[in-house]
């Protein structure tokens, strides 16, 4: 199944805005979305899940704009390595 990158865009977004209020609701958010990061970002998205399961969301919002901003210059699932 490939990712959507749309679909991927919203939930980076979503995040972005609990994580930036330290919003809780990014946990029940991240839950929903858990498979598509993985499935977009392999291990960075472990990290990323974690920061924000153990509440880090100023650690988890600075890992969230790196993964934007990978997602923007070149989408992960799109390398061959």
């Amino acid at each position: 199944e490939s990712v959507d990158p749309e679909r991927l865009r919203g939930l980076l977004d979503q995040l972005e805005t609990l994580l930036a209020t330290d919003d809780t609701t990014a946990g029940q958010v991240l839950s929903e979305g858990r498979d598509l990061l993985r499935q977009a970002f392999g291990k960075a998205a472990v990290v990323f899940v974690h920061q924000i399961d153990t509440f880090n969301y100023k650690a988890a919002l600075a890992t969230l704009r790196a993964l934007h901003t990978q997602l923007d210059n070149e989408p992960p699932w799109t390398r061959h390595e």
